[in-house]
């Protein structure tokens, strides 16, 4: 809710439920037509998700699902010798080994490191990828890393949410800024996701963290054991005190 109100104080209208019958124009478009009516229009940003370009491994004979390329740990297609990276494949997710899309720079730029390395040695197993992307809005970041509420929810996981209350600086620094996480643990404790907001970058540094431990099968009790370094006059707040905080408030509720 914080970024549907960061976009309303920005002027931005949201509309919510509708279904979009037809674009309409001469010579460019003027206007959309919604299911509850006409809305005037002279730019139109469409994004309905992306495709992968899998047409000549199809046309090698190379596996593939759903238009993706399939691989196995390694990124080793079906056909000997030929390996797969990118847009274009299916990753594992890191959270329940479930093949699904990971269309983004992040995710590719990796791939390639270990593509690269299988080729020439050493080999690197993927041991699959979580699912994390942050955005800006009116000066409040957004942050995810692996599974949201939402998905779980879909996956029928059974999971406890923890809500903590954190900001970017050291406990009682002045000028410091609020960070607010949510932090989702399955039943036996293993972190599976989070989602992390707050007017700040350091939003940024916690989703890559949370990412790490989500990845590496974290849980909490793993998680409030954890030693960080902290000296406030040469080192920055350590970022995994809240992720440790919601940790303990999941422990003690379990």
């Amino acid at each position: 809710m914080r970024m549907e109100e960061a976009l309303k104080s920005q002027g931005v209208e949201i509309l919510k439920g509708e279904k979009v019958l037809a674009f309409e124009g001469k010579g460019r478009v003027e206007k959309v037509v919604l299911s509850s009516g006409e809305i005037e229009a002279d730019l139109i940003l469409v994004f309905i998700g992306f495709l992968p370009n899998s047409k000549l491994a199809v046309d090698c004979g190379i596996e593939t699902e759903r238009g993706f390329i399939k691989t196995d740990s390694f990124l080793r297609t079906s056909s000997d010798n030929v390996l797969a990276a990118g847009n274009c494949i299916l990753h594992k997710s890191a959270v329940d080994g479930e093949f699904t899309p990971g269309m983004v720079a992040s995710v590719s730029a990796r791939d390639g490191r270990i593509a690269g390395m299988n080729v020439l040695g050493p080999r690197i197993e993927d041991r699959g990828i979580v699912p994390a992307g942050i955005t800006e809005v009116g000066g409040i970041f957004y942050g995810f890393s692996g599974y949201t509420e939402e998905i779980l929810s879909r996956k029928k996981f059974e999971f406890e949410e923890i809500s903590v209350s954190s900001t970017d600086g050291y406990p009682r620094a002045i000028g410091a800024k609020e960070v607010d996480l949510k932090l989702y643990f399955l039943k036996n404790g293993r972190l599976v996701g989070a989602e992390v907001v707050g007017e700040t970058k350091i939003v940024s540094s916690l989703v890559d963290l949370l990412s790490k431990l989500i990845e590496s099968g974290e849980n909490a009790e793993r998680i409030a054991g954890m030693n960080t370094v902290a000296f406030p006059p040469v080192t920055p707040p350590p970022l995994l005190q809240p992720i440790q905080e919601g940790a303990l408030k999941f422990l003690r509720s379990s």
